[in-house]
């Protein structure tokens, strides 16, 4: 492996707006950025720029990077049917595509933060509890190297009526630090009978929440997702959640890949496509907020430095009959570090 090389190449063509991995049947990402390398930058350049002030520290820290990639998604590899070489530029490109604009002023953190989030976890589904007579398992699998996060959580209620699925998680863990970069629904609808009975009962989530505030516009089950997560984060000695809001390479893409398109095609979509991003970066904002809402101990904060959202982790106010309490009880044990209980049948 030439780190070097790998650098080089990539943002020779990211400079272009074009990135290429392969050779006969190339990956084409429409992905714009540029280095500042050693205090020189290209002129006239509205796209993200990474602020590289030594070189070869960088490219040093890329390839202990590279390294600890390769065994971690070892899989991928053989998922995309890729060569040794074109899974590294791929690695090296996600790297830098899941960056924030604090990142790029700040590479080297990033890539020491985003390296410590290669942390093997226990991965599969385990049991952590009953909740209105319902099993409840979490379920922690390897994302693929592209997607923003390296490990994906997903909370499920199962009985005779069925499976619900809570919005999943995306995260990875620093320290005593979880980055959460997404908490998503699944794009089908659910409809188990269990489905449409707690899609139901999770809206008395709502309950005292005064509906023209902002903390209304998330939806409950996204409530209770993060209210489960940030206790199995609190049971494994995790004491804050971070979350960027804002990935300006991945965002860019699309307008990238809308240059090729006719005017009128790309125009019609650009303004929804504004409003989506205004609206997922916000409500994402807003979860945790809403989260305060519930446990006040629990501070949320902008950091407008940084464009991301933190949240202190404080069990005091963990009681009370309301139901968001109640699900906070989930899980009764440690899951990133070891199994909550013996594992049971899941149908």
């Amino acid at each position: 492996m030439d780190a070097k090389k790998i650098v080089e190449k990539i943002f020779s063509q990211a400079e272009r707006g074009e990135v290429l991995i392969g050779e006969d049947n190339p990956w084409c990402f429409y992905a714009k950025f540029a280095m500042k390398k050693e205090g020189k930058a290209p002129e006239n350049f509205n796209c993200p720029i990474f602020d590289i002030p030594d070189f070869d520290l960088f490219v040093e820290k890329v390839s202990t990077y590279l390294e600890k990639a390769k065994s971690f998604y070892a899989y991928d590899k053989e998922y995309f049917e890729i060569t040794e070489e074109e899974f590294e530029e791929k690695l090296f490109f996600d790297l830098m595509v899941n960056t924030s604009y604090s990142d790029q002023k700040d590479i080297y953190s990033a890539i020491d933060r985003r390296e410590k989030m290669l942390k093997e976890l226990p991965c599969g589904e385990k049991y952590i509890g009953e909740y209105l007579d319902k099993r409840v398992y979490c379920k922690t699998v390897k994302n693929h190297s592209n997607i923003e996060s390296p490990y994906k959580m997903t909370i499920s209620f199962k009985s005779e009526e069925g499976e619900f699925s809570l919005p999943a998680l995306n995260f990875g863990i620093v320290d005593d630090q979880v980055y959460l970069f997404a908490v998503q629904n699944k794009r089908e609808k659910q409809t188990s009978t269990l489905a449409k009975k707690m899609d139901r009962y999770l809206r008395k989530l709502n309950a005292g929440v005064d509906m023209e505030d902002i903390v209304s516009s998330v939806s409950p089950s996204a409530v209770a997702s993060l209210a489960i997560f940030s206790s199995i984060c609190e049971k494994n000695n995790i004491k804050e959640i971070v979350a960027p809001s804002f990935l300006p390479i991945r965002y860019n893409a699309t307008f990238f890949a809308r240059d090729r398109l006719s005017e009128e095609v790309k125009n019609e979509g650009l303004e929804q496509l504004d409003r989506d991003q205004f609206n997922i970066t916000n409500r994402f904002s807003y979860l945790f907020l809403r989260h305060n809402f519930h446990f006040p101990s629990s501070v949320a904060d902008f950091d407008e430095d940084r464009g991301t959202m933190k949240m202190q982790l404080d069990g005091k106010d963990r009681n009370g009959e309301n139901i968001i309490f109640s699900l906070y009880d989930l899980p009764k044990g440690k899951v990133f570090d070891e199994p909550l209980q013996k594992q049971e049948n899941t149908r």
